[in-house]
């Protein structure tokens, strides 16, 4: 248009508008002073075709209520408020981003900086990021409650450097991996360090150093020795030499309560491959073995006495289990007016036994002529009770008023072999007397004997 007119117009009343073409025609603009606004006329395909009134320049309002396509460089250097959805396609630089709804990441995440928890730490080396149930929070790896794994991944090993077995607190559940630097494994020397093995069961020949047996319910019982039945089977036995020779006597004292039957001995007369002789002595009378009336008590299980009838109160008995030892012993019941007693075996073929009348020691040579059949001095009477037993030797002493000191010629005496007996009844060792080698000392009564007294000394074979 040649010459054309550009006219100004201005309002100052606020929210007033121009209007086409009353109040703003083509090539005028418009000026609303209260309201900051400027308008124009904006037309297409000539005049009077699509032409409308535009407010020039855009308002944060009606930016904000539309969508906003940005395809250059945007630079906001005030606050945004942002109520609606983003889609961002290029690259996107935010300096400071605060998110207080769910956020959904599709593609790849980076962070080149530190990233903080709940607790607005960033962690230490190592560390992972887990949920504590409110919020994140860096952890260590060991205070991670894994699910259980199905497989892990191994490698072979053969350096010869010291490695660590591991091992859990539990069969199930989350379990916490654990080492112990007393058992360790050298995958080069094939060697396995254990401070301490209970219960170990191998195949083959297994060489083991410095091993102490434990003390668990199967490994015998005081004295026994481990032994092979040579088809590969150990067991723990009481020991005994080769040639059968006595090794140890086990002996034991106790004082009964009233009507008590029931002993437990300490050691056992019967490891379940062989019965072990006992001698049982109460009030120093000896005991016969055996079920009746004739009898005094019998051997029950592995380790027990029982006693056919109650005792008294205080009554003081004696056990005595003959380890290795070669004990022989015959028992009869005499009749009226009996004075021969027939003895065979090796008894009688060796001629060493000693001889008990209703359980007090005879002697020999005195009370009986030693033979086969030994001859009793004196008739028994209808009941007695006759008791044969093997024995190396005996020696007899009578006593001076006062004497508390014996010498045995023999000087294979132990505790382990010797009896002795004061008129006929047995006396305890360490109650009624020492035993040196060879003398024996008596200390009860502590006034020493009385002039005339029996005092022998029997050493079993």
């Amino acid at each position: 248009m040649a010459n054309p007119t550009i006219k100004i117009k201005r309002s100052s009343v606020a929210g007033k508008v121009p209007h086409y073409p009353s109040t703003l025609d083509l090539g005028e603009f418009a000026i609303n002073t209260a309201d900051g606004k400027v308008f124009i006329v904006a037309g297409q395909h000539g005049v009077g075709v699509g032409t409308t009134v535009q407010e020039v320049g855009i308002s944060t309002e009606n930016l904000l209520s539309q969508s906003l396509q940005v395809d250059g460089n945007t630079d906001l250097n005030g606050n945004l408020d942002l109520s609606g959805y983003i889609d961002v396609d290029g690259h996107t630089n935010l300096d400071n981003v605060s998110v207080s709804g769910v956020t959904t990441f599709s593609g790849n995440v980076k962070f080149g900086a530190q990233v903080l928890d709940g607790d607005g730490g960033f962690g230490s080396n190592g560390q992972l990021l887990s949920s504590d149930g409110t919020d994140t929070k860096w952890i260590s790896v060991g205070a991670i409650s894994a699910g259980a794994a199905a497989s892990v991944g191994v490698s072979a090993d053969s350096t010869n450097a010291t490695r660590f077995p591991t091992f859990v607190s539990g069969s199930t559940g989350n379990r916490f991996i654990r080492v112990d630097s007393s058992y360790n494994y050298n995958p080069s020397t094939k060697t396995l360090q254990v401070a301490k093995i209970n219960q170990i069961n191998t195949v083959g020949l297994s060489t083991i150093g410095g091993y102490t047996f434990p003390l668990i319910a199967d490994d015998g019982s005081n004295g026994q020795v481990l032994a092979t039945d040579g088809a590969g089977t150990l067991s723990f036995v009481t020991a005994e030499s080769g040639s059968g020779t006595a090794t140890t006597i086990s002996q034991n004292a106790y004082t009964a309560t009233a009507g008590q039957t029931t002993f437990t001995l300490p050691n056992l007369h019967n490891d379940g491959t062989k019965t072990y002789p006992v001698e049982v002595f109460f009030n120093g009378v000896r005991g016969r073995v055996g079920a009746g009336a004739s009898f005094d008590y019998q051997l029950s299980g592995t380790q027990q006495i029982v006693f056919n009838y109650g005792l008294e109160v205080g009554t003081r008995v004696v056990t005595k289990v003959g380890y290795g030892h070669t004990i022989d012993e015959r028992q009869f019941t005499a009749s009226q007016g009996d004075t021969t007693f027939t003895i065979s075996g090796e008894q009688a073929a060796q001629n060493k036994f000693h001889c008990y009348l209703n359980g007090v020691l005879l002697r020999r040579g005195t009370d009986y002529t030693a033979g086969s059949p030994i001859v009793l001095s004196t008739a028994a009477k209808a009941g007695d009770e006759i008791c044969i037993m093997n024995a190396n030797a005996e020696e007899f002493f009578t006593a001076n008023e006062g004497q508390t000191k014996f010498t045995a010629t023999d000087t294979s005496t132990t505790s382990d072999n010797t009896q002795v007996y004061l008129n006929g009844i047995f006396m305890e060792i360490g109650t009624d007397y020492t035993l040196g080698n060879p003398s024996v000392t008596v200390i009860n009564p502590a006034t020493g004997l009385t002039a005339g007294d029996n005092f022998d000394i029997v050493i079993t074979r």
